[in-house]
C-alpha cells in the first residue's frame, strides 16, 4: 500500500474532529455522507445522466460475474474504508459475496464525476483509492464527456491505461472485460437485454 496522504477535503463538512466510529454513529446511514480528513462531508445527489451511467456499469459487472467463473459482487454508492478515510464510489466491484459496512476491500472502484466533483474526484479520491491499493479506477466524467481508466502499477501508483487499437479498455480486475469509452456517450445507454449480451460477448 502507497503512503497516506495528508490533504484539504472538498464538500459541505456537516461536522468536523470526529472519529470514524462516531461518524458511523452519526451518518454511516446516510446515502450521500462521506468521512475523511476528521470531517463528515456532505456530497450532491446525483443528476440523471450519473444515475443511466451507474445503473448501466453495475448491470454489466453483475452480467459479468454471472456469466464467468469469476465470485465477485457490485455495489452501488457503498461506504468503502480507505487509507484515508470513509468513501462512497458510485461503484465498487469487490471479491465474494459478503457485504459489510464499510467494504473493506475492492478491486475496481467508479467515480461518476460533474462540475461539483471534478477536484474531489481527480484529486482526493484519486490518492485515496491509490493509497489503498485498489486495482483498477475508472473516472467517468459526464461534465466534459471524458473517461479515464487507471491501474496501479509495480510501484504501487496509478498509471492511465492506454485503450487497444480497437479503442477498447481491457480490465486487469476484471479479466476479459473489455469497454469502449464511447458507450457512455450514446443518446441511450443499453438496455437490460444489450447488457447481458455485451457481457457473454467478452467471455466467448
Amino acid at each position: 500500500m502507497a503512503a497516506i496522504h495528508s490533504i484539504r477535503v472538498s464538500g459541505d463538512i456537516l461536522d468536523k474532529d470526529i472519529s470514524e466510529q462516531e461518524f458511523m454513529a452519526r451518518y454511516g446511514e446516510q446515502d450521500a455522507c462521506e468521512w475523511a480528513d476528521g470531517c463528515a462531508l456532505k456530497l450532491p445527489q446525483d443528476d440523471t445522466t450519473c444515475e443511466a451511467v451507474s445503473r448501466f456499469l453495475s448491470a454489466l459487472f453483475t452480467n459479468y460475474f454471472a456469466a464467468s467463473e469469476q465470485t465477485g459482487a457490485v455495489s452501488v454508492n457503498p461506504l468503502l474504508k480507505t487509507a484515508m478515510g470513509l468513501r462512497r464510489p458510485d461503484i465498487v466491484v469487490y471479491e465474494g459475496t459478503a457485504t459489510t459496512s464499510p467494504i473493506e476491500k475492492a478491486s475496481l472502484v467508479v467515480e461518476i464525476s460533474t462540475h461539483e466533483s471534478h477536484r474531489r474526484d481527480r484529486v482526493e479520491k484519486f490518492l485515496a483509492y491509490e493509497a489503498t491499493g485498489i486495482t483498477e479506477y475508472w473516472l467517468i466524467d459526464v461534465a466534459i464527456e471524458e473517461v479515464l481508466f487507471y491501474q496501479l502499477d509495480d510501484n504501487g501508483f496509478y498509471e492511465l491505461a492506454e485503450l487497444d487499437e480497437a479503442y477498447l479498455h481491457h480490465s486487469v480486475a476484471l479479466p476479459r472485460l473489455q469497454i469502449s469509452p464511447d458507450i457512455f456517450w450514446n443518446d441511450k445507454m443499453p438496455d437490460a437485454n444489450e447488457v447481458i449480451d455485451l457481457a457473454k460477448a467478452m467471455l466467448r
